[in-house]
């Protein structure tokens, strides 16, 4: 039993030319189903299914499953070890152990195909170069991210401009800012305290200001002393200042959705968090709310 996996570009990256399985062209009688499983989370499903779709389009001999949860990783579990897993996975299972028990396909033959809109470069060619790098193993790629993205603090502009406070571009103008917003009976930051994962990317970010690329990949990659340095002391001070005086009360407490509607409905002023974050909320998200 082998999957093919991708660890978090779009499905059509790997459906298609999945190593031990050929195809016949419209030969909608005798279809081959694909099933693809997702983690269903702020970026919803949709997009997924479109891409599917898409493909379908393309490839009429093909019908392709898709199905996603939250909680993907413990239903993929069981089925992993009853060797009869989806034929693509988004996921966040144990990769490693996967790639060095030879339970993955490597997907280096899809890799080295056209690209989907771009007949002239291969797939490997349009990604960011060292993206693979962390699922490759014995010279083969076996994962790839599913999506990019980036770690930012949301705010209102119009809360913002209600109180003539300005975005800050320095520590120390957050800081100003935080103490201002304080002031104002407002709870200067929404933390998602029940995930500690937002506190990691949010320390991340800070980590990454202090020092050159070749230091921050040198935590990425454990080497010793990484997590000792003083630049990651001072990142991890930061994020300690910002929990002890400016978190919002209770927020330990709150999962990423309370805390999260707390700065929706303008309880909170600032929260860190991903690009998933308006898709999350847009039902929550007031009239006259400039996010």
């Amino acid at each position: 039993m082998r999957i093919p996996l991708l660890s978090g570009c779009c499905l059509l990256a790997v459906i298609g030319q999945l190593p031990g399985c050929t195809f016949k062209k419209a030969d909608t009688s005798n279809r081959r189903t694909l099933e693809v499983a997702v983690f269903e989370g702020g970026f919803g499903i949709e997009w997924h299914k479109a891409v599917a779709r898409e493909y379908e389009k393309l490839h009429p001999e093909i019908k392709i499953d898709v199905w996603g949860d939250p909680r993907v990783d413990e239903k993929i579990k069981p089925r992993v070890l009853r060797r009869n897993p989806p034929d693509l996975a988004n996921c966040t299972l144990p990769v490693w152990k996967l790639i060095v028990a030879h339970k993955l396909y490597p997907l280096d033959e899809t890799l080295d195909s056209p690209a989907y809109g771009q007949p002239a470069r291969t797939w490997r060619q349009t990604l960011i170069p060292g993206l693979l790098a962390s699922f490759t193993y014995q010279g083969k790629s076996y994962a790839m991210p599913s999506n990019f993205g980036i770690w930012v603090a949301w705010y209102d502009r119009k809360l913002f401009r209600d109180h003539g406070w300005k975005p800050p571009k320095t520590w120390a103008e957050f800081i100003a800012l935080c103490e201002k917003i304080k002031s104002a009976g407002i709870a200067p930051i929404a933390f998602q305290g029940k995930y500690p994962t937002y506190a990691w990317s949010t320390l991340l970010s800070l980590y990454q200001r202090l020092v050159p690329f070749e230091k921050f990949y040198a935590m990425q990659d454990l080497q010793p002393g990484a997590f000792t340095s003083p630049e990651f002391v001072r990142a991890a001070s930061m994020v300690q200042e910002m929990s002890t005086k400016y978190f919002e009360p209770g927020a330990m407490a709150m999962t990423h959705t309370e805390s999260q509607l707390e700065w929706v409905n303008r309880r909170a002023a600032i929260v860190f968090c991903g690009l998933w974050l308006k898709h999350e909320m847009e039902k929550a998200i007031p009239p006259g709310f400039e996010m």
